[in-house]
């Protein structure tokens, strides 16, 4: 009775190696046998237009020159628009770590028909790819239609962090697939 149970025992075990020893290798051989095969196997790729455009870049305007002490205005066209940036003011925020940026704009419409100004178009952008939103809403007296041939002026107001005042970039873009603009900032 012994010697069955020792026979038992030791075949059990045999059986029981052989199967771990198995599952440790079939792991490393479809591992090793997939890696082969996608080395082999060459697939040939055919890409397929989706439709759209590869797009155009920013219409970039570089920071003001300085004419007597006051930043000079920058201007930019963009279709049947011209947006111009009179100045950028500072002023402090409820948060002691915010600062509140005013941009005076002037969006003039060069068309004959009109155009919708929306406060999605402006945002601004840091030196680090950081953006942020401006906190006006669309029912402000410097959003909505502009006719044709028409001026509309008004303040774009921001709250940032002022650690992040330099280098800030305003970009436009007067729609979701119309060209935009970057305009560098001095903030006074």
């Amino acid at each position: 009775m012994w010697l069955r149970r020792r026979r038992i025992l030791g075949c059990s075990a045999a059986v029981g190696t052989l199967v771990w020893l198995a599952a440790c290798s079939s792991h490393a051989d479809r591992v090793q046998s997939a890696v082969a095969n996608s080395a082999s196997i060459q697939r040939v790729v055919t890409p397929r237009p989706v439709g759209g455009s590869a797009g155009k870049g920013p219409v970039v305007v570089p920071a003001p020159s300085s004419t007597h002490g006051k930043p000079a205005t920058q201007q930019v066209v963009l279709g049947s628009s011209t947006l111009t940036v009179n100045g950028v003011t500072q002023h402090t925020a409820s948060d002691p770590k915010s600062t509140l940026l005013d941009l005076n704009l002037v969006l003039q419409n060069n068309g004959d028909h009109g155009i919708v100004n929306q406060s999605t178009s402006f945002e601004l952008i840091g030196p680090d790819g950081d953006t942020f939103a401006n906190r006006s809403s669309d029912s402000g007296p410097f959003y909505g239609s502009i006719g044709g041939h028409a001026v509309r002026t008004g303040i774009v107001e921001f709250e940032v962090p002022k650690a992040a005042t330099s280098g800030l970039s305003l970009i436009y873009r007067p729609g979701p697939n119309a060209q935009a603009a970057m305009l560098s900032l001095k903030v006074a």
